[in-house]
């Protein structure tokens, strides 16, 4: 497998987000939105970092592994969506090397809270990178660019930290996929999810 699999696989599975709630008729999304969204899931994984807490939605695992898992999740989605493909040098190497999405290394060093914080704020660089490409210059290989760096940064810093990014990604794509309040039903509710 190589990370378009991953992409594909994940807009697959978000289907019902890209289409209307009452006609079921496909949307166009935004592309800000979206990347504020995957900004967001980052942001959840640095809360994980300070609580040091399980997950709310798989408490068998850190929050902060589950939280970049579903940055990925989105990352690959929003690809998926605008049909991106990841620009970065050796990218299924890096892939590859990692198990695609889980790591080999079992010397892997685990920096300081604060380190790893500030390697998480260096990654919503990338997400808001994408995010200056998509209103300067339209179309750009630079967002393609941009979000391929965040994805090698989301699995150096999961590789880094010896999480099985893999098996996170995996469960969490099985459990949005059953969430009641993922449904058309659930969204259309006052106070409903609408991204």
């Amino acid at each position: 497998m190589n990370l378009q699999h991953y992409i594909d696989q994940s807009h697959k599975d978000s289907q019902r987000w890209w289409l209307d709630i009452k006609t079921g008729e496909r949307i166009e999304r935004s592309k800000t939105d979206l990347l504020m969204l995957i900004v967001t899931e980052i942001a959840e994984a640095a809360e994980g970092v300070r609580k040091d807490c399980p997950d709310d939605k798989l408490p068998h695992r850190k929050m902060e592994e589950v939280e970049i898992a579903d940055a990925l999740i989105r990352i690959f989605d929003y690809c998926g969506g605008f049909g991106i493909t990841l620009l970065v040098g050796d990218m299924d190497l890096l892939a590859s090397n990692l198990n695609i999405l889980g790591n080999h290394i079992s010397e892997a060093y685990v920096p300081p809270a604060r380190s790893r914080l500030t390697m998480l704020l260096h990654c919503v660089r990338w997400a808001t990178s994408a995010a200056s490409e998509v209103e300067v210059n339209p179309g750009d290989k630079a967002e393609a660019y941009s979000l391929g760096r965040l994805v090698t940064s989301l699995l150096w810093y999961a590789h880094g930290q010896k999480m099985d990014i893999e098996g996170a990604y995996q469960e969490k794509r099985k459990f949005n996929l059953t969430r009641e309040d993922h449904t058309h039903h659930a969204r259309r509710q006052p106070g409903g999810k609408k991204q």
